[in-house]
């Protein structure tokens, strides 16, 4: 049926376009000739006109190993109504990753556009589609007491603290202080950093006002040989990113969990009961002359509260291969007591009922996402309503409101402000560019932008005076105190100017993976400053480009420099172009990395 609805639907195409059917394309080919010869990348684009008002394209991108990426678009006009659409297609995977459609409406004092984006996985989610739709919506998100019962998944946990262990390492109490408890861990070598994000000691004020937090990692089992031997869930942090103090935004994971369900180390508590009973594998042990004729859950001989399997022949090779020391497993059995220890009696290995993992099923959700967009835009206002669906029902998620050329109070300034509201976090964001800011000398105007997303911040100064324009940027994030916004960290700053043909740009990162995020520019370990030079002239055929870029930091040669990057492109004629690029990594041998040339055909 299918088959049929495509055929008919190609020819109704067909016959629109029959009296006019044009075709163009472009071929973009590089090869990389250092530091060996191969295709390092190429593309394909063909268009095809088949209607009045319609244009169909095909994006085909080659790789090393052949075809990558296959991608095709759509537009036209249906009376007053334009359409366009795209869909994206992993051509070496052989399969879909995400795909958009936009229907806009002009009307005599504006647009209305109705929009449908849909993503296959949170990989095909880059940071282009997190600044405009917002974080991805599509995560689980479970009560720090569900933890124990999630080991071995990657989620969100929330919960207040309400203790901490402050040695050399940072251990925040999640819940409950004694063996009921969820913790986050975060080491020594990375704790610099979050008292970046979040002030000197902010352990103290949130446990002392029971801060609420959310975390973000693998949830691991802790074992502890204290107190007779307990586990606790835990979540180890290396990333200031995957903490919250605004709150955890998601879907609850479905928790379905086995009656009788207990942890190992309170195992002793329930003898003579059939329950199931979960825990790590922590070693294999003789008994009676008889090699690895126990099993240990939780803890080692000298664990009292540790749980033992026993089967008298001893467990075979099979079993121990498949349940190995280190891995978290499920069990069922009658639990007795041999000299106060808790213990399963096995028969058969083969029938015995232990299973790998935590012993609850989680409903988790599958992982594509589905956002519908209403936009009103009606200057000088503009208003955006967006509905997700993550395979669970369609919700409200964000309302941003926009405001263009609004009168500033004095001065004779324009404001431009944008208001972000989301059903998770409330206000989310906030956004301004003050426009005609007459600087106090030589007749020097300037703009003045911020931002204020989440835990983020970021200022942009872009001074204007006859014939040279510039702009200043500070990259930055909140420091919070207890409850309130203590400071601002600065993490980095560019500056940027064009001058006649030539535009330079100068970014210094005291953070360099912070500002990675907020930028287009990648630093390699060590690096923490950048200057790019470019210039964009003319000639017989078109325009020349001729950029020039360098890495500086610890690790470099003279001056600190550690990486060049050169591109250079010109015109042959107006439809062919051709280019060079190549790397120098000077903390390499040898420095070059990739000289490349390639070329631009359009037909």
């Amino acid at each position: 049926m299918r088959g049929v609805l495509a055929a008919l639907s190609l020819a109704w195409l067909l016959s629109l376009g029959a009296q006019a059917l044009t075709f163009s394309g472009e071929w973009n080919l590089t090869l990389q000739l250092l530091p060996v010869i191969s295709i390092y990348s190429g593309s394909l684009t063909l268009q095809a006109r088949f209607a009045p008002g319609w244009e169909w394209q095909s994006e085909s991108t080659l790789g090393s190993a052949g075809l990558s990426y296959q991608n095709f678009y759509l537009s036209g006009f249906l009376r007053d109504l334009f359409v366009e659409g795209k869909v994206y297609f992993n051509a070496k995977e052989l399969r879909y990753r995400r795909a958009w459609m936009d229907f806009e409406l002009s009307v005599p004092t504006g647009t209305i556009t109705l929009s449908a984006n849909h993503w296959a996985s949170s990989a095909e989610y880059t940071s282009s589609h997190r600044e405009k739709y917002g974080p991805w919506p599509c995560v689980n998100v479970i009560p720090w007491e569900e933890a124990w019962c999630h080991v071995g998944r990657t989620l969100y946990v929330y919960g207040p603290v309400v203790g901490y262990e402050r040695p050399s390492y940072l251990r925040l109490h999640i819940g409950r202080t004694d063996f009921y408890r969820f913790e986050v861990y975060i080491s020594s070598s990375y704790l610099s950093k979050f008292e970046e994000a979040f002030g000197k000691n902010f352990w103290e004020a949130w446990a002392r006002e029971e801060r609420i937090i959310c975390v973000y990692g693998e949830i691991k089992d802790y074992r502890y040989t204290s107190d007779g031997g307990y586990s606790v869930p835990q979540i180890s942090l290396s990333s200031v990113s995957n903490v919250s103090v605004r709150g955890c935004c998601g879907f609850p994971a479905g928790l379905s969990c086995p009656p009788n369900l207990i942890r190992w180390f309170e195992a002793k508590d329930y003898a003579g009961q059939t329950v199931y009973v979960q825990g790590p594998i922590v070693s294999y042990a003789s008994e009676g002359g008889v090699a690895n004729r126990l099993l240990r859950i939780g803890g080692g001989g000298t664990v009292p509260n540790r749980l033992e399997l026993y089967y008298a022949p001893g467990f075979p090779d099979w079993f121990r291969s498949r349940f190995s020391i280190g891995k978290f497993v499920c069990v069922r059995g009658t639990i007795s007591l041999v000299g106060g220890v808790a213990r399963i009696v096995v028969d058969d290995p083969g029938t015995f009922p232990i299973w790998e993992g935590s012993c609850c099923q989680a409903d988790l959700l599958p992982g594509q996402f589905l956002n519908w967009r209403v936009a009103l835009d009606f200057p000088p206002l503009a208003v955006t309503v967006d509905f997700g669906d993550c395979s669970v029902g369609t919700v409200f998620r964000r309302l941003q409101v926009a405001w263009n050329g609004l009168p500033f109070p004095c001065c004779g300034l324009f404001l431009d402000a944008g208001l972000t509201l989301s059903k998770c976090l409330a206000l989310e964001g906030f956004s301004f560019t003050l426009r005609e800011l007459f600087l106090p000398c030589c007749g020097i105007t300037a703009i003045l932008s911020g931002t204020l997303a989440q835990e983020s911040l970021g200022l942009t100064l872009e001074p204007r005076w006859a014939g040279l324009s510039g702009c200043l940027t500070l990259y930055g994030d909140l420091v919070w105190e207890e409850s309130r916004i203590g400071g601002i960290t600065i993490q980095g700053w560019s500056i940027s100017c064009y001058v006649g043909n030539f535009y330079i740009r100068l970014v210094t990162a005291l953070d360099p993976d912070a500002v990675e995020k907020k930028t287009d520019i990648t630093f390699y370990p060590k690096e923490w400053e950048y200057v790019k030079v470019a210039y964009t002239g003319s000639s017989c055929c078109g325009e020349v480009d001729y950029e020039l870029e360098w890495w500086f930091g610890d690790a470099g040669t003279l001056f600190g420099l550690q990486r060049v990057r050169m591109y250079l492109e010109f015109p042959i004629s107006s439809a062919f172009k051709v280019f060079s690029k190549a790397q120098w990594n000077f903390t390499l041998s040898p420095p070059l990395q990739w000289f490349n040339i390639g070329w631009s055909l359009s037909f």
